[in-house]
């Protein structure tokens, strides 16, 4: 049986008991009620004779008016004659079910109840202040096969009709229902089909009016994700292979220069094949290194770094480098005392690669400035050059892994494409961010921010 098989099945069997528990408490309430109602009327009715049972007494000072009236006249005798007072119809209507008593409870007219437990009505007759007789009603017999009975009976097949065509309308209502929330789950079942195929480019529509649709939505982002991911994940197997390609491909054109005989294999030799060696392990190494980072496997030793030390001391332990280049450096640093829980090995790992893309891609006498400051809840690092600059398409994806300008900011001289990578590794960590934006000196700046509002310790 199909989920949508028995959402409705479940659906119908809560509505069936519910329909049938209906109908029998409609039929009880109707048959209760006309017993209430005749209840009622009997003893409106009694209480309505009363006054017209106590006038006619007063006005004889006995009960001789009252039996004349009340007795149906003997067979030969002629009835009251025309203008003599006489009981309404409706209280002539009881005659065959009162009784009159006198006022020490002797039998008038009637008789009286033979089982106590019948439920009489009794009203007293008063007259000059005084109790003098009691009325009784007896109560009407139970319903018999008359034009009442034949009036529930149709009532009840009336009901059972009545409650068929709800039973019928409530199961439509069910299928409908199902359907409308099966539609969508129908649909997940076709997409998981369609993700677990390698079809991660397939979308559900979703309609915004429905219960279901964040759910779709929620689908649809899983499978845009996936599909980022395998992009992502055949990209980072090309790029790979392609920078594995060149080093390979320099070690065997030089191996098979020194085999053919077409070079020595001397010290220049030696120190080329060693070069392409060193990068093949430094490409291993960062490749390592995020592969332990997307694990989580990385260990930070964290201790408490002065940030401005940590810039200055790594920024002068590039200053031979830069000054070959000819590039300017400038401190601004801003955050002296200001101590934060870092691991100080990997964070200056994370500025002198910063450094030294800036030493390799900004052009000679050039500008570099590293700036320290204060935020309202952290502390804002930037390292800025003087350019070339950077599209603004480009800057979310320098930190994406391989990524390289092939222009002004081509990779000059060795470099992995992973070193921005790696940066975002250990910034983000170590509970920072990092971004790139244009620099105001007009190339590129590198900004990392730190939430230090349970971290930082002011000296």
């Amino acid at each position: 049986m199909s989920i949508s098989q028995r959402l409705f099945v479940s659906l119908v069997s809560m509505l069936l008991p519910a329909v049938a528990l209906l109908l029998v408490a409609v039929q009880y309430s109707m048959q209760s009620d006309i017993g209430h109602y005749w209840a009622e009327a009997d003893k409106d009715q009694l209480e309505a004779a009363l006054p017209v049972v106590a006038s006619f007494y007063e006005q004889d000072e006995g009960w001789g008016r009252v039996l004349r009236m009340m007795r149906p006249p003997p067979p030969g005798m002629m009835p009251l004659p025309e203008g003599m007072p006489r009981f309404p119809p409706e209280i002539m209507g009881l005659m065959p079910r009162l009784t009159l008593l006198d006022a020490q409870g002797h039998v008038l007219l009637g008789h009286m109840p033979r089982h106590e437990g019948l439920n009489w009505l009794r009203q007293p007759i008063r007259a000059h202040d005084q109790v003098v007789g009691w009325l009784l009603l007896r109560p009407q017999p139970p319903i018999p096969a008359t034009s009442v009975g034949l009036y529930l009976k149709h009532q009840r097949m009336h009901l059972l009709l009545l409650g068929m065509l709800t039973l019928l309308l409530s199961a439509w209502v069910a299928w409908r229902i199902a359907r409308h929330f099966m539609t969508p789950v129908h649909a997940l079942q076709v997409g998981h089909h369609a993700l677990k195929q390698g079809q991660l480019d397939l979308r559900l529509p979703v309609d915004p009016k429905h219960e279901l649709h964040q759910l779709l939505m929620d689908f649809n982002s899983l499978a845009e994700t996936l599909q980022k991911n395998e992009v992502q994940r055949r990209s980072y197997v090309a790029d790979i292979a392609h920078e594995l390609r060149t080093p390979l491909a320099v070690l065997r054109a030089q191996l098979e220069a020194v085999q053919d005989g077409v070079s020595d294999f001397d010290d220049r030799m030696l120190g080329l094949l060693h070069e392409q060696v060193l990068q093949l392990t430094h490409l291993v190494a960062d490749l390592q290194e995020l592969a332990m980072a997307d694990a989580g496997a990385q260990h930070y030793n964290r201790t408490q770094v002065a940030v401005d030390d940590l810039l200055r001391e790594t920024g002068e332990s590039f200053t031979e480098a830069l000054q070959e280049r000819q590039i300017t450096v400038q401190m601004q640093l801003g955050l002296s005392g200001v101590q934060m829980w870092l691991d100080a090995q990997k964070m200056q790992q994370v500025i002198a690669n910063i450094l030294s893309n800036c030493r390799r891609y900004t052009e000679t006498q050039g500008q570099l400035r590293m700036i320290s400051r204060r935020l309202p809840q952290g502390v804002r690092l930037v390292i800025e050059d003087s350019g070339p600059g950077v599209p603004p398409w480009a800057l979310p994806r320098l930190f994406d892994r391989f990524f390289r300008l092939e222009k002004s900011r081509a990779r000059v001289a060795g470099g992995t494409g992973l070193g921005l990578s790696i940066c975002k590794a250990v910034v983000e960590a170590q509970g920072g961010t990092i971004r790139a934006e244009t620099s105001t000196l007009g190339g590129l700046a590198i900004i990392m921010e730190f939430d230090t509002t349970m971290q930082h310790k002011t000296l």
